[in-house]
């Protein structure tokens, strides 16, 4: 399938943009057909360095060249950009992200801080593209002009409703459905946390040790 280019792309920028996450961003928005990466921000020890210079670059690919230049910021939200993807350390996302969004930017948030809020999107894009429609009430609720905030979910559950959406559809509202997907959801055992630690064993494995006495 072909993408088509659109006449005028998109400047984004990228709060957290030296951490992984952000590094991930980086890296696909270095030469997206649709996004031109013109912003990069990062807490008060990486700013005033080009990106280059800042990060510590983890991922197998080099830095994008429309990258390696760009000076990082800080979180004041005065940057030259049409939108901001944020992959923010929970310890500061909150915060600094309703600054954005207060000061006209609309931010999509990889955080969890606003993941529950009740007027912010938790957006899967191919399953409940239709909860944007919750942004103007978002927007009155916080006296926000033209900016927003929308988050996605963990990323074991959105895995697992890409899947569950079709099924869902195909066999309609059967509560047995609902109740086992919910069930599964709450029993997910991500192998490793953000912050780099292991998760917790499968319980096959748990039991696999006991039955061999370890």
């Amino acid at each position: 399938m072909q993408v088509t280019r659109p006449e005028k792309k998109w400047k984004a920028g990228v709060l957290g943009a030296t951490g992984v996450v952000g590094q991930r961003l980086v890296q696909v928005l270095g030469d997206h057909p649709w996004f031109d990466l013109t912003e990069v921000a990062a807490s008060e020890r990486s700013s005033g360095r080009t990106y280059a210079e800042a990060v510590s670059w983890h991922l197998d690919a080099p830095i994008p060249r429309s990258a390696r230049n760009l000076v990082v910021k800080g979180l004041d939200p005065s940057l030259d950009c049409d939108f901001v993807l944020s992959a923010l350390d929970s310890s500061v996302a909150g915060s600094a992200e309703e600054d954005f969004a207060r000061a006209g930017y609309p931010v999509v948030s990889n955080s969890r801080n606003h993941r529950m809020d009740p007027d912010v999107p938790l957006l899967i894009p191919e399953v409940n593209a239709t909860h944007l429609d919750a942004i103007p009430a978002q927007q009155k609720n916080r006296g926000y002009d033209t900016g927003f905030i929308v988050t996605n979910p963990n990323c074991s559950t959105a895995g697992l409703v890409l899947v569950l959406k079709p099924l869902a559809r195909c066999l309609r509202p059967r509560e047995d459905l609902r109740r086992h997907s919910s069930s599964h959801l709450r029993r997910r055992l991500p192998r490793r946390s953000r912050d780099g630690y292991p998760g917790q064993r499968h319980p096959f494995h748990q039991r696999r040790r006991r039955k061999n006495g370890a």
